[in-house]
């Protein structure tokens, strides 16, 4: 899939969404610059992405093997307070509170080398774009390809409530 046309159909699921009274995801970034690999993760989230819907309260973000922002919803704009233009193509760091980085990179290098399916759910803290941190109720998914090379992750974050897991403590 062309840029153009990951574009077009960006526009009308957008507009197909808006036209329901939903959000859509808000941005996406590539521009034909990712590997063939990066592209893998962006192609499976074209082929899903008009499903997610996300509700308020809710945030959807994918990011690809080297951690970089490649999907940032509206919902983690209001969750987070990063505006996607902000983002996009950053590594994910600016999310995770200083002394947790070294602890989440050597856990996701672990799940980009070896992407098995799990379902993980955690309190997640978030450095949030106002400076403060917040935990947020996260699911967390390794991305991989049919034969099983990892091609990213995608997290959706909730807002309110706890599942009493600190994935860090």
């Amino acid at each position: 899939m062309t840029v153009a046309d990951r574009e077009r159909t960006l526009r009308a699921s957008r507009q197909g969404a808006l036209g329901r009274g939903q959000r859509g995801l808000v941005a996406t970034e590539d521009h034909g610059r990712s590997s063939p690999r990066e592209s893998k993760v962006s192609q499976q989230v074209e082929s899903t992405r008009a499903g997610h819907r996300s509700r308020p309260g809710e945030a959807l973000i994918l990011v690809d093997v080297a951690g970089r922002v490649r999907r940032w919803d509206d919902g983690a704009h209001e969750l987070f307070g990063y505006a996607a233009g902000q983002v996009l193509g950053q590594r994910v760091d600016f999310l995770i509170p200083a002394h947790l980085r070294e602890a989440h990179w050597h856990g996701f290098t672990r799940a980009m080398s070896q992407p098995e399916v799990k379902d993980m759910r955690a309190d997640m803290p978030v450095l949030c774009a106002d400076g403060r941190i917040r935990s947020f109720v996260g699911r967390l998914l390794a991305l991989s390809d049919g034969l099983n090379q990892a091609v990213g992750a995608v997290a959706i974050f909730t807002d309110g409530g706890s599942v009493g897991f600190d994935p860090f403590g």
